[in-house]
């Protein structure tokens, strides 16, 4: 219904098979889609967009267009989100699958894993292992680095022996190292999507 008439003359519906549809409800005045007046109580199709819509005895038309931009990315979310679950479904299928893997299958990743950024652009791999050595054994430090320049992202991935380790290693969070405070926090295992 149009706010600025009396009293309810149509009614929008979106039905999942046809569509946007337009009813008249009864109108005394009618309900005009394209020029024509359209009947009572039956539904009608609107086209995607440009559809004239005029509402009782009214001057005013209305251009209606439907865009389905929203609700194409809700659905391409959701059938991604099925490929995951898909995807953990077959890993579990695995015969020969160990304890680790299940647990990263179903996202029960242990967080022993820092993320670090803020630190200096010609640091290397051996300066993290160095700097977090005090903490605890690290098991690995990954730099991603941007694929076309080949210079390091300004972040890293540090893995060590256990959670202990890491949480002492959160220490290391606002200690400088050449004036650049670090910023160290526990890594989402989302984030470690992007160790490549």
């Amino acid at each position: 219904m149009h706010e600025s008439l009396s009293r309810q003359h149509a009614a929008f519906v979106i039905d999942k098979d046809e569509g946007v549809l337009l009813v008249d409800l009864m109108s005394k005045a009618g309900t005009k889609v394209d020029g024509e007046e359209i009947a009572g109580c039956i539904p009608i199709k609107l086209k995607q967009s440009g559809a004239k819509v005029q509402f009782g005895s009214s001057t005013r038309s209305y251009i209606v267009t439907i865009d389905y931009t929203r609700m194409e990315q809700a659905y391409e979310k959701h059938h991604r989100t099925l490929e995951q679950e898909l995807e953990i479904l077959q890993r579990l299928d695995e015969e020969d699958l160990d304890i680790q893997t299940l647990k990263k299958t179903l996202g029960l990743v242990s967080k022993d894993t820092l993320f670090v950024s803020n630190f200096p652009y010609h640091f290397e791999e051996t300066d993290l292992d160095n700097l977090f050595k005090d903490c605890g054994k690290v098991l690995s430090v990954k730099i991603p680095e941007d694929r076309q320049t080949h210079k390091n992202k300004g972040f890293a991935f540090v893995t060590m022996d256990s959670e202990r380790a890491a949480r002492k290693a959160l220490n290391y969070d606002g200690h400088k190292v050449m004036n650049r405070p670090l910023k160290v926090r526990l890594a989402d295992p989302k984030m470690e999507t992007q160790r490549t």
